[in-house]
């Protein structure tokens, strides 16, 4: 129901198999608002955070005035989107 802005901190994305993580600059939760379908990542803080956050409606409006982010972040959803699909890589042996 929110996108989530990372402000500072990191944090560890957990899906499909991989774990990816995501600092200062980056977002989550978009995948949802854009689709309309279920959370499918869980994400963890590593460490403490200033997260900024927008609800649907937030984000709608904002995606709505900015035509050139709703782009990129569309462009961004794809490409996580392509990637979660794929499968996971092997675990390396130890």
């Amino acid at each position: 129901n929110e996108v989530f802005f990372i402000s500072s901190g990191q944090v560890e994305v957990a899906v499909g198999g991989r774990k990816i993580t995501l600092g200062a600059g980056d977002f989550f939760g978009e995948m949802g608002l854009l689709s309309d379908a279920p959370r499918n990542a869980d994400v963890t803080a590593l460490d403490y955070c200033q997260l900024l956050t927008l609800d649907r409606a937030g984000f709608q409006g904002f995606i709505g005035k900015h035509p050139e982010l709703r782009a990129r972040i569309d462009q961004i959803a794809a490409g996580r989107q392509a990637m979660n699909q794929s499968p996971a890589p092997a675990p390396t042996p130890a």
